[in-house]
């Protein structure tokens, strides 16, 4: 029988409101929802109605200030001797009650705001949660102190119900302090950059090109089209002159641009999403912390892995850099269910992290079965009728149609190299799956955590004689699965049929 866990001491107390700071960051969820609103602005704004713009700002800030009150009036929450309890609703009233016993994660979250004033998001995720959107209890803004807490409260519950000690200002001396925790992984700022330099992005290009979409019209700014760039170059200009003299000039120089623009953009995002990161080996999972503006922690239970994934590419691997993600019943704060837990590290530092986890690395002497090359002679046959019609439509004079051409040339070149990547294993205890070329991905899945096996084969499939084996591993966004493609179809069904016999 369990120990009463140290929020006994606590139990008695009244319920606890958030903290006030909720106010500040409700503000940033609600702004994300204020689309509209700013779109009706621009347009009062531009058509002079200010009056309007004036009513509407104020009817907004009013109006959502009130919610934020009424929301923060309306929730509380409190520990009981077993659990969280949290009331929240403004018409309705919700009772939810969360028993210590089926919390598997206490993640906490920081923004920039909540940071500076030292309050913190609490997310609480059950067995309940793992495949829906949403989570099983949330506290908006709370002290970090008391955020610390109460995750101490129930990893000393699951940690087997020692009682923890409570000293006078409330703060519980948790028998899995930091101070014990076993540090695995860390990236320094150098290793960040250096990730960030590999963690190519054109994502900004999407986002520029989306904002003067929506505004180039209307501030007069749109670089995609001729007359914006006609009005910028004065056709006597000598740049102007230079350019259209030597049209290699432009190309090279957008090319540099694309080529600047993509690393500065991995490196910023890198540095926003993984400054600071640390894993460590806590009593109930693995901790990680990382992030610049907004600071995450999450634990991840070790007994929810599911499967790892090891990933790297054609450049990074030469000089040996890796990733390592575990698929896992519970979610991350992407709400993903693959948590990046070695973004950039050598092999030998994956090795211990696998390891926690009840895995390894493939041995030396795995032996690596190929596919059928019809994995690669389908994709072809699929993008035959497109490349005619491109090739058609330039052969009338229409040039560009060779661009698309060309792509669908590298998409089928790069479907036959990752065919002559794409490997397979079965070693008794787990299956291994190693695939593509450009994102190189070597899976580790145990043979215990598959869910169903199945064999499927389209039309085209049957004329080759192939079909693929697929296997459904829990965790991930909702339900994920992995596949071994084109085995020759007595193949597949033998190995169905041999995995089916190691779970009796």
């Amino acid at each position: 029988m369990k120990a009463t866990p140290p929020a006994a001491a606590d139990a008695a107390e009244p319920p606890e409101r958030l903290h006030p700071a909720y106010f500040l960051t409700g503000l940033g969820q609600a702004a994300k929802g204020s689309f509209g609103v700013l779109a009706a602005g621009a347009y009062f704004s531009l058509s002079g109605r200010w009056l309007l713009l004036g009513l509407m700002v104020v009817a907004y800030i009013v109006i959502t200030l009130v919610g934020l009150w009424l929301r923060w009036l309306r929730f509380s929450y409190r520990l009981s001797d077993e659990g969280i309890v949290i009331e929240s609703g403004l018409i309705s009233t919700q009772h939810r009650s969360i028993p210590f016993a089926r919390i598997q994660d206490v993640n906490i979250e920081q923004g920039p705001i909540a940071r500076l004033i030292g309050v913190a998001r609490v997310k609480l995720e059950t067995g309940a949660s793992a495949g829906k959107g949403g989570d099983d209890g949330v506290l908006e803004a709370i002290g970090l102190d008391r955020a610390n807490r109460l995750r101490d409260t129930i990893r000393a519950y699951r940690g087997g119900g020692a009682i923890a000690a409570v000293g006078a200002d409330g703060a519980v001396a948790s028998p899995t302090s930091e101070a014990g925790d076993q540090s695995l992984f860390a990236m320094a700022p150098a290793r960040v950059l250096r990730s960030g330099v590999y963690n190519f992005s054109l994502a900004i290009f999407a986002a520029i090109g989306g904002l003067f979409q929506f505004g180039g019209d209307m501030f007069g700014i749109d670089p995609f089209k001729r007359l914006f760039w006609n009005q910028l170059l004065d056709a006597g200009s000598p740049l102007a002159q230079l350019i259209l003299s030597h049209r290699w000039i432009s190309a090279v120089a957008g090319l540099l641009t694309l080529i600047a623009v993509g690393v500065a953009t991995g490196v910023v995002t890198t540095i926003l999403r993984d400054w600071n990161f640390r894993l460590t080996r806590t009593e109930t999972g693995l901790r990680r912390q990382r992030g610049l503006l907004t600071l995450t922690d999450v634990i991840i239970p070790v007994r929810r892995v599911q499967a790892a994934i090891i990933g790297t590419g054609p450049i990074r691997a030469r000089s040996g850099w890796h990733s390592l993600k575990l698929q896992s019943l519970a979610r991350d704060e992407a709400r993903q269910g693959d948590h990046e837990v070695a973004p950039f590290a050598q092999l030998d530092e994956i090795a211990p992290i696998l390891a926690e986890a009840g895995m390894a690395l493939p041995a030396p002497d795995t032996r690596w079965l190929r596919i059928d090359s019809a994995y690669a002679i389908e994709f072809s046959c699929w993008l035959a009728l497109p490349i005619a019609i491109t090739l058609t439509v330039a052969a009338v004079g229409v040039w560009p149609a060779l661009i698309g051409t060309g792509a669908l040339a590298i998409a089928i070149a790069g479907r036959w190299l990752a065919w002559r990547r794409y490997r397979y294993a079965s070693d008794g205890e787990r299956v291994l799956i190693r695939r593509g070329f450009w994102r190189q991905r070597l899976i580790v899945l145990p043979i215990g955590n598959i869910q169903s096996i199945d064999v499927a084969r389209n039309f085209v499939d049957r004329a080759l004689g192939v079909s693929s084996v697929t296997f459904g591993v829990a965790g991930g966004s909702g339900f994920a699965t992995h596949e071994v493609a084109a085995l020759p179809s007595a193949k597949a069904y033998a190995l169905r049929e041999d995995l089916l016999q190691r779970f009796a």
